[in-house]
């Protein structure tokens, strides 16, 4: 009895001994995959390539398992069940089993990109999994703290005197008003709304479809895409309000507002003349003018531009029009008023060029590259892990010139013209929206309004210029999200100028108690129509003799010669009218 008490135990010791061993072996396994997991990506193998290729090897399956995964793919990145979303065929489609790859086309289709993008070449494959769940958790978690943050658990709130006696509509509703300016009030107002953003940023980052955009990670376009939908929902509640609510709701953003800025009313050609003479500083005009903010965010701006747009001939020609533009609306925006040299000089000629060349020398520098991006794991020195990582976040995944050729149909010329006017219109509500809503200039509004516009550019003219090839047959929504927009500010400032229009007549009042003159608005406001109407029936004629006459001509014929001459001189006499009008505001402020 005692001899087998002993060999029971000692089995018992045995077997909880290998327990334990299993538990630690298993649990060693499973750390050192996870931390493998973090800096490769499993189940790939690489392949020799000119170009940035996401294709994933499947694994060992039978023929008929290959075919239904790679009929689900193809479902679900299409749409219609029928045309894969990459590769050069059906056939390569089906034996790679997995498409993970960008828009393409296949049998002279159009094809969208997937939901979510997959990059099993990542530096770090965890930060492309969804996460749904544990940015559900934290979300609830940061309800939780907004809404007790000031809650008192010793003393109930008394409520507010509205609702503590009955009294008419009328007063009831004007005690209500009172109390919703009431500076705690405001405070938790503006928690709410910042709340409220939160949560529906969380939302779209988790659960909103990606788009081109890669870097620095395609949860960070959808971000982007979310607070253009907050902006949105913004422009359309202020519309709902009539112009004096609107400029108090405002306050919500920022208590300063609400007042009119002194810098509504700035004009930038009081004084034009170049050299002062009998100052002490004869070049003083000329200093103020280089060495103003807005200088340096011209160049900015330009740079920033040509990123987007990504050809010389367009940003020639969009910086022409802004310049036009300015001249067109200065006798409403006194900000747009300035001086002969500081429109053609300091801004066209030296700003906008400077920034156009730096962009497109960026622009032909990525254009060069070649891009083949591996996993950390492939990387064997720490400066080049390191490296690897930087270029996450400046360099793209790939990069596309745009060849707009406006010039190839008239169809095509529509188009670039429709998106050179949703530009100039998006850069030209920013002057109507500051002015019309009582926002100074240096508020930082203005910049983040800027800065959104900028980084939706990004994937909606990458839409549209596919949408215009032919690679996509919808538009997408970024493209459709800040044409919307731009269509609501235009509505916003349209409405708002009918309900006070007066905010434009009072520059004048304004300049006459500093004790100043405005200049005169030269040209007059009849004189920029007949300069638009001329322009563009000039402009609609050259365009029926250049895309309906000119291409019935057999190439080579005495006709040839004359109707392409014909056709230069009505371009360039359908512009004669803008330039006209460009000289005659010159001549008005030219002093040296």
């Amino acid at each position: 009895a005692r001899g087998t008490h002993a060999r029971r135990s000692h089995a018992h010791e045995q077997g909880w001994g290998f327990v334990l061993a299993l538990v630690v072996d298993c649990s060693r396994n499973w750390v050192a995959n996870a931390l493998d997991n973090m800096i490769s990506s499993p189940g790939l193998t690489r392949r020799p390539r000119k170009g940035p290729q996401l294709i994933g090897t499947p694994s060992p399956q039978t023929e008929q398992q290959l075919e239904e995964d790679s009929d689900k793919d193809l479902r679900r990145a299409t749409g219609d069940g029928g045309r894969p979303s990459c590769g050069d065929s059906r056939e390569d489609s089906e034996r790679r089993g997995s498409l993970r790859c960008g828009p393409a086309q296949y049998g002279g289709a159009a094809v969208e990109p997937k939901a979510f993008l997959e990059e099993p070449d990542s530096f770090a494959p965890i930060f492309y999994r969804p996460h749904t769940f544990l940015a559900g958790c934290f979300l609830v978690l940061f309800i939780l703290l907004c809404a007790f943050s000031d809650v008192s658990w010793t003393a109930p709130q008394e409520p507010p005197p509205v609702f503590q006696r009955s009294v008419r509509p009328v007063e009831a509703e004007r005690v209500l008003l009172a109390t919703l300016l009431t500076r705690t009030t405001l405070h938790k107002t503006r928690k709410a709304v910042w709340a409220l953003s939160v949560v529906f940023i969380v939302y779209c980052a988790v659960q909103l479809r990606d788009g081109y955009m890669r870097r620095p990670h395609p949860v960070f376009w959808r971000i982007v895409q979310a607070v253009a939908i907050l902006y949105l929902m913004a422009l359309v509640f202020l519309l709902m309000h009539d112009v004096h609510s609107a400029r108090e709701l405002m306050r919500i953003l920022d208590t300063d507002l609400g007042v009119v800025p002194k810098h509504n009313y700035m004009t930038y050609a009081e004084d034009c003349r170049v050299y002062v003479r009998g100052s002490s500083d004869p070049w003083r005009n000329v200093k103020h003018g280089v060495l103003d903010i807005f200088t340096i965010a011209h160049v900015i701006g330009w740079w920033g531009k040509a990123l987007v747009v990504r050809d010389y001939t367009l940003l020639f020609i969009w910086s022409f029009t802004w310049e036009v533009l300015e001249i067109t609306f200065q006798h409403l925006l006194p900000n747009l008023k300035e001086c002969w040299w500081d429109h053609w000089v300091i801004d066209f000629s030296v700003c906008n060029m400077a920034g156009m060349i730096a962009g497109m020398w960026m622009c032909n520098k990525y254009a060069s590259m070649t891009y083949d991006w591996v996993g950390l794991r492939e990387i064997r020195s720490t400066g080049g892990k390191v490296g690897r990582i930087l270029k996450q976040f400046y360099i793209p995944y790939s990069w596309t010139n745009y060849q707009w050729e406006a010039f190839r149909s008239p169809k095509r010329l529509l188009q670039v013209l429709w998106a050179l006017c949703l530009l100039s219109l998006a850069e030209l509500n920013a002057f109507f929206l500051k002015f019309i809503l009582y926002v100074p200039a240096p508020n930082a509004l203005n910049i983040y309004r800027l800065f959104l516009l900028w980084l939706m550019n990004f994937p909606a003219v990458r839409e549209y210029y596919a949408y215009i090839e032919g690679r996509s047959n919808r538009l997408g929504a970024n493209l459709w999200l800040i044409g919307m927009i731009v269509a609501v500010e235009l509505l916003l400032a349209i409405k708002f100028s009918i309900q006070d229009p007066g905010a434009y007549s009072a520059a004048e009042r304004v300049a006459q108690s500093a004790g100043r003159e405005l200049p005169p608005h030269i040209p007059a406001v009849s004189t920029i129509r007949k300069a638009w109407a001329v322009f563009a029936i000039g402009f609609g004629c050259w365009a029926f003799v250049h895309f309906n006459v000119c291409p019935r001509i057999k190439e080579g014929s005495r006709w040839d010669g004359v109707l392409s001459a014909v056709s230069g001189c009505l371009f360039f006499s359908s512009l004669a009218p803008l330039v006209a009008l460009c000289c005659i505001d010159a001549a008005a402020t030219f002093q040296f």
